[in-house]
């Protein structure tokens, strides 16, 4: 899925440079903001602002996660509109290989189908990439999120893609 539109701009931003943070909206034309984010400790070595922080972060328990916490406890404290969208695994093209989408994600997603109305099965379940992108962006654009913000995960995150 590809989204193209005349008035999509994409714009270099240092999201580790807090005085950036007010040329948004201001010296940086921005309607939404988009972060996704996500790699491996291996290879890594108002506007609204839309996220994609993972499954689990609700519940931190290794580095990854607490670091996907801490983004989205930072994102609420700016107070900031936020949609945030916490899939598990991500299916689509890679270069490398994903031992934990091999080993869990797909009897994962095999699970989720077999019994659909298990909610904890779900939330677990693999979801392509595009559906992510496609969530998040249907949740920031046409639907603006509540003041408060909004998580969607689960089958939130599927319902109406």
């Amino acid at each position: 899925m590809s989204f193209t539109a005349s008035n999509l701009r994409e714009v270099v931003f240092d999201f580790a440079d807090p005085p950036a943070y007010v040329k948004l909206g201001a010296e940086v034309p921005c309607d939404l903001l988009l972060c996704a984010q996500g790699t491996t400790m291996k290879v890594a070595g108002s506007p609204v602002v839309g996220v994609v922080s993972s499954v689990g972060a609700d519940r931190p328990s290794n580095l990854n996660l607490r670091t996907k916490h801490e983004m989205e406890v930072g994102l609420r404290v700016a107070g900031l509109p936020q949609v945030i969208t916490r899939p598990s695994f991500l299916l689509g093209e890679r270069k490398e290989l994903r031992l934990g989408i091999a080993f869990f994600g797909k009897p994962l997603g095999m699970l989720s189908r077999l019994f659909p109305n298990t909610v904890g099965l779900v939330r677990f379940a693999p979801i392509p990439a595009e559906q992510v992108a496609a969530a998040l962006l249907r949740h920031c654009l046409d639907e603006r999120p509540p003041a408060s913000g909004l998580i969607l995960e689960g089958l939130a995150l599927t319902l109406g893609a």
